[in-house]
This record gives C-alpha cells, sequence and structure tokens, in this order.
C-alpha cells in the first residue's frame, strides 16, 4: 500500500542516508589525515618498545574503524531504520538520534 506519507518517508530516507554518507567521508578523511599527521610529527620515534608499537598501530586502527567504518554502517541502518517508521515524524525523529550517534565523538573529543 502506498500513501504519500510512505512515499515521504522513502524521500527522507534518501536524502539523509546521502547526507550521513558525506558526513562519513569526511570524517574517514579527516582520521586519515589525522592519522597522518601523528605518523610523520616524530612519534615513531617516541615508541620504541615492540609493544608500545603495536599500541599505537592499533589505536590509530580503532581511529580509522571508528570513524569511518562504524559511520558507514550508520548509513545503511539510516535507510533500514527509517523505512520501519510507523510515520514522518518517526522517521525524522528516528534520522536525528542516528545523526547524534554519529557526531557524539566530535562533540566529546576536545578540539586538536
Amino acid at each position: 500500500v502506498s500513501s504519500w506519507r510512505t512515499d515521504f518517508t522513502i524521500v527522507v530516507a534518501i536524502i539523509t542516508s546521502i547526507f550521513f554518507a558525506k558526513l562519513v567521508h569526511m570524517q574517514w578523511r579527516n582520521a586519515s589525515d589525522f592519522n597522518a599527521v601523528f605518523w610523520k610529527a616524530g612519534f615513531p620515534n617516541v615508541f620504541v618498545d615492540k609493544v608500545k608499537v603495536q599500541l599505537r598501530n592499533a589505536l590509530l586502527g580503532i581511529n580509522i574503524l571508528v570513524n569511518g567504518g562504524l559511520g558507514a554502517l550508520i548509513v545503511v541502518f539510516n535507510f533500514f531504520f527509517l523505512m520501519i517508521s510507523k510515520n514522518v515524524n518517526e522517521a525524522i525523529i528516528n534520522s536525528l538520534a542516528l545523526f547524534f550517534i554519529l557526531e557524539m565523538d566530535d562533540t566529546l573529543r576536545p578540539d586538536w
């Protein structure tokens, strides 16, 4: 059964998914830039111990995972989350909740 509410929900899902995809791409690019600057700033010389080098590499990998990989999952969840919404208002509220999750780490971190 297709109604204008269902059609509008699909439009909202597509538009917000495009918005989230752009936002995730920017976050992934910024995380990659941060890792490159961290690497070039001479920090590899500080980490002499093999365990510390592995820890540094793990932390840089987690940075990429959180800002890129999990963000990409939010783009996918956004579309399905909005499609199961009962009405347009619920779809918009669900999309705002996903936006909050995506931006929470940027809000809580200090400015570098």
